[in-house]
């Protein structure tokens, strides 16, 4: 008997299969990529001819149907064009100690209003749904010993997420930022250019800090500002020859709705990152 049957090699090839899906969703290029890189697929000839691809395909598709005939539950979803493996056996235990802090961390973002609460409720759901039963019906049932307050005060659900976005890009980019804000005390609206820094969760309200350098004879007023001198400074990439500016630190609250595409001049929070 060969010890590389096309048997021994499609049982190969679906225990493969089941491992990457286990991992994360994948597409199916993805995964005829990975299969055939470990020399999975049954081909006649050269693989990057039109026929090999048409067989690495419908191999492709006879595992699915194999392993969905076994049990397996493999779904495909047309939006991220992606397969999902929804009951593997090789889920989360968690002991006593590391499911309380999971039950708290449940209790404590089941109804939160933050920015990005929705991801966050995924991932604790998604992590939920891998545990035994015995775990979950425990998760479901037990008492709270301890618990966290976040007190919120500011519900970000309605936050645009385009504007949400690009923030983010411009701190993760070490971008400058530049928008409007009006200010609550004075009423007026003023433009900014910032080095913007990591968006922060306190005092119940999500806020922007960053870095803003004027010119020494401008000194912006804002409410909700904490400003403070550091002879940190950056260059200005716009203006390569300008004036000498001092570098104030900054903390922005942002509201509720941020800016929206139609909205009014008067409830406009505008964003856009530069360099």
């Amino acid at each position: 008997m060969r010890s590389d049957t096309a048997a021994e090699r499609a049982a190969r090839r679906r225990f493969t299969f089941l491992a990457l899906l286990h991992q994360r969703p994948h597409s199916t290029s993805e995964l005829i990529a990975l299969l055939d890189k470990e020399n999975l697929f049954e081909c006649n000839g050269e693989k990057d001819t039109s026929t090999a691809v048409r067989q690495r395909l419908y191999q492709f598709r006879h595992d699915i149907n194999a392993l969905r005939l076994l049990g397996c539950q493999l779904t495909f979803d047309r939006k991220t064009r992606s397969y999902t493996w929804h009951n593997s056996p090789f889920g989360l235990s968690l002991n006593q100690s590391q499911l309380a802090t999971f039950a708290m961390l449940l209790n404590t973002f089941a109804d939160t209003t933050v920015l990005h609460a929705s991801e966050i409720q995924a991932l604790l759901t998604f992590l939920k749904g891998r545990l035994p039963p015995d775990q979950q019906k425990v998760l479901d049932t037990q008492r709270r010993p301890f618990s966290i307050d976040l007190h919120e005060t500011t519900d970000y659900r309605n936050a645009d997420p385009q504007t949400v976005e690009r923030i983010e890009k411009a701190i993760q980019r070490g971008q400058q930022l530049e928008f409007r804000h009006r200010s609550p005390r004075e009423g007026k609206e003023r433009r900014h250019v910032i080095e913007p820094q990591p968006l922060v969760f306190e005092r119940g309200h999500v806020y922007l800090h960053g870095w803003s350098h004027c010119p020494y004879q401008r000194k912006p007023a804002l409410s909700q500002a904490s400003r403070r001198n550091t002879p940190r400074r950056f260059r200005d990439c716009h203006r390569p020859h300008h004036r000498p500016f001092r570098s104030l630190s900054y903390s922005y609250q942002l509201p509720r709705t941020l800016h929206r595409p139609g909205a009014t001049r008067a409830g406009r929070r505008d964003a856009q990152s530069h360099c």
